[in-house]
């Protein structure tokens, strides 16, 4: 007998297998005929193999005419907002599947003595929200459990033990009298898991079994508890899920989350994966810090490293737009070598804007103040307007003139990289230039040197962002032939 089905909604998320719900259905806004929409009589909610979410609704028209299947008008150019299947199934909840679009229908008409017209319709849905909070008005929630697709494959930053215990027990009776009760009882010890703490409360990582779909990704789990201090609101537990996943170099994919009372569920979501989750899963492991090392005194690593920066990212998240960054840093790890370094500098260079901006910074990415430069060159720049004439670009000489004050986008990179303390050497140039290049459209032939000046970009952004949360580690150095370790000041290469 596998125990393991009866466990598995606390093994992972609710929509791992498909989910058949009966009971008072409406929908609205679906993009589907009027008559479907008020006679769906059953729903099926399933993952597909890249794990997004679809709905299966089904019914039967008592009528049945060419009109009903008119579509809704939409004029040309109209953003649709996506429609609501909600069903309320009594004593197994209240299902809510937003973000609904019908991507196709069928109608079957029965010729019979009791004629009928069954329908069978298909939706894409982007998030399903399964409450049972109203069959217990008096709960509330003490563990909150957030799903993700795409975690690390061989690691040792798991080093937490977990502990299973199974009974089975047998009672047998015949004919009215017992004839034998029997138990059995395993115990599985593991480890498999990981608590870090921070600020008043902690997190628990988790891995998840591989026997759970799909079977093309790593999973993990981040366990909230009000017995680790309290449960953050979803917009702290998602910079914890982006810091943590930078650190072990992979972009964790919240596909879930439940709400629970002790044992009972209160609440589940289920989400469709934001990226293309397959191609996600199968990138590269960007491990910057040493978090998957196999050295015994090492096993701490990725604890201590979580603990003593997750409280300065949570301060700077918003400020630096750390969200939209790490979103540039995942994407340019799917596509390929040379179309990911202008996405990369992207995101190194908007981190660049806030910290010229902040007080942090000692030449704000200008040579001199911009009320000095202007009065320093009034005089030349009226000689100068003089001496130009008709000139057909006149006006947009002299605007370049009066902007010299402000750095290039080269030297902003090297004069930030300065005031972070972080050296540069010649590959960083070389990548600086590199970038410069295929902003503007030149090409590189060179396919050895479009893959050491795109790495050492990647290194660039990530070191600037350890720099900016405080460490004073070591890095891995993944531009060099036996990527050696370095102190996160030292230069690549």
């Amino acid at each position: 007998m596998n125990i393991e089905q009866f466990f598995k909604e606390y093994s992972w998320e609710a929509l791992e297998s498909e989910r058949n719900f009966t009971g008072d259905i409406t929908a609205k806004n679906t993009m589907s005929p009027a008559a479907i929409e008020q006679n769906i009589e059953s729903l099926q909610v399933y993952r597909d193999d890249k794990y997004k979410i679809w709905v299966k609704a089904e019914g039967i028209m008592p009528e049945y005419s060419f009109e009903q299947e008119k579509l809704p008008d939409v004029l040309s150019g109209t953003l649709l907002q996506g429609g609501v299947i909600e069903c309320d199934a009594m004593y197994n909840g209240v299902i809510t599947i937003k973000d609904c679009f019908r991507r196709t229908h069928t109608i079957d008409y029965k010729l019979s003595d009791r004629p009928e017209t069954a329908f069978h319709a298909l939706y894409q849905s982007h998030e399903v929200n399964w409450n049972k909070r109203m069959l217990l008005p008096e709960s509330e929630t003490d563990t909150l459990i957030e799903w993700y697709l795409n975690g690390p494959d061989s690691t040792v930053l798991f080093c937490d033990g977990s502990k299973t215990i199974d009974k089975v027990t047998r009672s047998v009776k015949r004919n009215g009298v017992k004839i034998a009760s029997q138990g059995y009882t395993t115990e599985n010890c593991s480890t498999d898991c990981l608590y870090i703490k921070y600020l008043d409360t902690g997190v628990l990582l988790r891995k998840i079994p591989s026997d759970y779909k799909p079977e093309w990704s790593n999973k993990v789990a981040l366990e909230y508890r009000t017995a680790y201090g309290r449960i953050p609101e979803a917009e702290e537990r998602k910079k914890v899920a982006e810091l943590l996943g930078f650190l072990m170099g992979r972009h964790l994919i919240l596909v879930g989350d439940t709400a629970y009372q002790g044992a009972v569920i209160l609440e589940s979501n289920m989400y469709n994966p934001c990226v293309d989750a397959v191609s996600e899963c199968s990138s590269n492991t960007l491990e910057v810090i040493p978090v998957h090392s196999y050295y015994h005194d090492e096993r701490n690593n990725f604890r201590e490293f979580a603990q003593a920066l997750l409280p300065t990212y949570l301060e700077l998240s918003d400020k630096y737009g750390f969200d939209l960054v790490f979103a540039r840093y995942w994407l340019a790890n799917t596509m390929p070598i040379g179309v990911s370094m202008p996405i990369i500098a992207g995101a190194m260079e908007s981190i660049q804007k806030v910290w010229f901006k902040g007080q942090k910074s000692k030449t704000k990415a200008v040579y001199m103040d911009k009320d000095a430069y202007e009065e320093a060159i009034s005089e030349f720049m009226e000689q100068l307007e003089a001496k130009l004439g008709e000139c057909e670009n006149k006006e947009k000489l002299l605007r370049k003139i009066s902007g010299c004050y402000q750095m290039g986008a080269n030297e902003k990179y090297y004069t930030f990289l300065d005031e972070l303390g972080l050296e540069h050497g010649d590959a960083e140039r070389e990548c600086i230039k590199a970038r410069n290049s295929f902003t503007h459209g030149d090409n590189n032939d060179n396919y050895e040197e479009v893959i050491k000046n795109t790495k050492t970009m990647s290194l660039l952004l990530s070191r600037s962002i350890l720099k900016l949360l405080g460490y004073s580690g070591m890095y891995i150095d993944t531009s060099v032939l036996g990527h050696p370790r370095k102190h996160i000041d030292e230069k690549i290469g």
